[in-house]
């Protein structure tokens, strides 16, 4: 009967459990994030005013060098990757037909 009727698997069922996300939380967080940099702004500006030039230069370092992971960075990392990668071979193949024509040209100048 084995012969006749082969036995079918049967598909594999999706278990996916999303992660909870709360959009009210993330703008809040941007919102403090804006907050903070706007502070930190405002005072590196005070202290310029004041003639403070030392700590703001170090302010301004630590500042420039923060984490910047948020929501989708690493989406825009590889896109940002990709088009890089992209640019690079586009290049790369005018490149080689630039190359190949002044080859075919050089050719033909000698062959005449």
């Amino acid at each position: 009967m084995s012969v006749l009727f082969p036995k079918v698997n049967k598909p594999r069922e999706w278990d996916f459990r999303p992660r909870y996300y709360d959009p009210e939380k993330e703008k809040l967080q941007k919102l403090r994030e804006r907050h903070a940099r706007a502070r930190a702004e405002y005072e590196r500006q005070q202290r310029e005013a004041a003639g403070d030039n030392a700590e703001a230069e170090g302010a301004e370092v630590t500042e420039r060098y923060s984490t910047s992971l948020h929501r989708g960075s690493f989406r825009e990392a590889r896109d940002m990757a990709q088009q890089m990668r992209s640019k690079s071979q586009h290049r790369s193949k005018m490149l080689f037909w630039l190359a190949l024509l002044a080859i075919v040209a050089v050719v033909y100048w000698l062959l005449r």
